[in-house]
Formats: C-alpha cells, sequence, structure tokens
C-alpha cells in the first residue's frame, strides 16, 4: 500500500514496497557527513525527507533526533510512524571564539560569562539559563544514543568533517557504551579544552542519568589531564 505525503514536507511519493528491503544504512540515499554509533543509531547533516525516513522506518529506527530545530521536521517524522525529538546544540565545532552576537551558544562560549565580549550581548540569567539547556540537550542526546534504534539529525554548520568528529569525540568521552571509546583519536588541543568546559557543567544528576560509574569518571579526568594544555 502507498504512503501518501503532505506535498508541503515532501516533494515525492515513497512506497514500503521499494524500502522493506533495506537492512544496510549504506542504502539510505544522500545522507552526507554519515556516523556510527552501534545499537542501530546513526547520525548525518541535515533535514531526511520522506524516502530517506521511509528507508530508516524499515531498518528499526524508531526516533529521529533533531539537533537543529528543523522547520516542519516533526510532522514529517510523525507521519512516518516515528518519535520526534527536539534536542537542540547549535553544532559541535565550538572553541573559545564562537560569536555570541550571532547567538551561537556552544559550550565553550556558552559557559564564559567572565569574557567580557560575551557579557556585552547576555546578561548573568539569560548565560545560565542557555548554559543549563545546553547541557541538559546534551544529557538527553547520550540518553537517546545508549537507548539506540534511532537516528540524529545534525545542523549544516562549519564543515562537515569537522563536525562529524566532534560528535564523534564528544560522544566517545561521555557515553560510558561509546563503541568509540578505544579509538586512538589524535584530538587537538582545542577540542580537550571543550570536552574540560562540558565536563565541568555536569552535575550529579546529569552523570547518573548518562549512567556514569565512579571508574568510568575517574579513566575521563585522567585523559583530560594527559591532555591539558
Amino acid at each position: 500500500m502507498k504512503v501518501q505525503f503532505n506535498p508541503q514536507y515532501v516533494s515525492y511519493k515513497a512506497t514500503p514496497k521499494r524500502s522493506t528491503k533495506v537492512k544496510n544504512i549504506e542504502k539510505v540515499p544522500y545522507l552526507s557527513g554519515l556516523v556510527e554509533f552501534g545499537n542501530n543509531v546513526y547520525s548525518s547533516v541535515g533535514k531526511l525527507n520522506g524516502e530517506q525516513l521511509l528507508f530508516l522506518r524499515c531498518m528499526g529506527i524508531k526516533k529521529i533526533v533533531d539537533l537543529a530545530n528543523y522547520e516542519n521536521y516533526k510532522p514529517l517524522v510523525e507521519e512516518n510512524s516515528m518519535e520526534y525529538s527536539l534536542c537542540k546544540i547549535e553544532d559541535f565545532d565550538f572553541g573559545p571564539f564562537a560569536d555570541p552576537a550571532e547567538k551561537k551558544f556552544g559550550m565553550y562560549s556558552g559557559f564564559r560569562y567572565n569574557d567580557d565580549k560575551f557579557k556585552k550581548k547576555v546578561n548573568k540569567v539569560d548565560h545560565e539559563k542557555i548554559s543549563r539547556e545546553y547541557v541538559q540537550n546534551f544529557v538527553n542526546l547520550m540518553k537517546f544514543i545508549q537507548e539506540g534504534n534511532c537516528f540524529i539529525s545534525r545542523n549544516y554548520t562549519g564543515s562537515v568533517v569537522s563536525g562529524r568528529r566532534e560528535l564523534e569525540m564528544l560522544e566517545s568521552c561521555f557515553n560510558p557504551h561509546s563503541i568509540y571509546q578505544d579509538k586512538k583519536y589524535l584530538f587537538p588541543a582545542m577540542d580537550w579544552k571543550d570536552v574540560r568546559a562540558l565536563y565541568s557543567q555536569f552535575t550529579p544528576e546529569d552523570k547518573k542519568l548518562m549512567g556514569w560509574s565512579p571508574d568510568f569518571e575517574q579513566n575521563l579526568i585522567e585523559k583530560m589531564s594527559i591532555h591539558h594544555v
């Protein structure tokens, strides 16, 4: 039976018949900057269209996590019988040089209230609210990855390769079940500054929600001290 899509969201009709044999993420068309996390969890850049969502549903994907707050995304996802979750994170290329004037509250710039340039743009209350919302969204993202069977839509910012690498690094550092924990990355010093900045904002409850054990946290602390600059 054909699945009819609202033309407001997609410009063509897709049929389950074409997609029911999809077993491999590589069969899904036009995915950019693909990252795989195991447990049937993937991420790419951009808003998925109806055909891509249909392929993913046939692979067993149950939830679409939207990091960019794409327009008209929720109804499109729900038309394809999947759960939609907004988990807004501007990008994964944070660094101390993000421009607060553009309202890009990455994890490093968003926590630097003592920065004179930042203070001129955002008052303390707004700064604390934005920072806390970012941390909560990141914690939720780690939980979604651990639960499995989801697809994460990232924002169009910076280079596709850079965004993929940043996401892999942060997930490998903060997800105790990451398949990338033992991967030997050569991360730039700037990236480790980002890791330490985000780590400093986690509450005990955040760590509990992400499933951290004392041994896991101690290992992370040792990694950050080795790469301290």
